[in-house]
């Protein structure tokens, strides 16, 4: 037990340094916003993004660790980029102008 909870501790670690590893930009922005993942495993990884009252307004997966998002047809004010796979939950507020 002792043991199991160790290599826990230790993939949680993992798993934050590889989501700290996650950029966004730029930011503010006009709406063309690169992704890159790092070294984050792109299996079953998605993008999330909500408006600043907290509704989903886009849901795509990501098959890259290199990824555009063109959300130019959205209005102007603070989003929240929330990227996940089976291990990472990375969320990071952006401003679009």
């Amino acid at each position: 037990e002792i043991l199991e909870e160790y290599l826990s501790d230790i993939e949680d670690e993992l798993n934050q340094k590889l989501a700290n590893n996650i950029l966004i930009y730029p930011n503010p922005g006009k709406g063309l916003y690169e992704i890159s993942l790092g070294e984050l495993i792109v299996n079953n990884c998605q993008l999330e993004l909500y408006n600043n009252i907290g509704e989903l307004i886009l849901k795509t997966p990501i098959y890259s660790t290199k990824t555009t998002v063109n959300i130019t047809n959205l209005p102007s004010g603070i989003l929240l980029f929330r990227i996940t796979n089976d291990n990472v939950c990375y969320n990071k507020m952006v401003l679009k102008e």
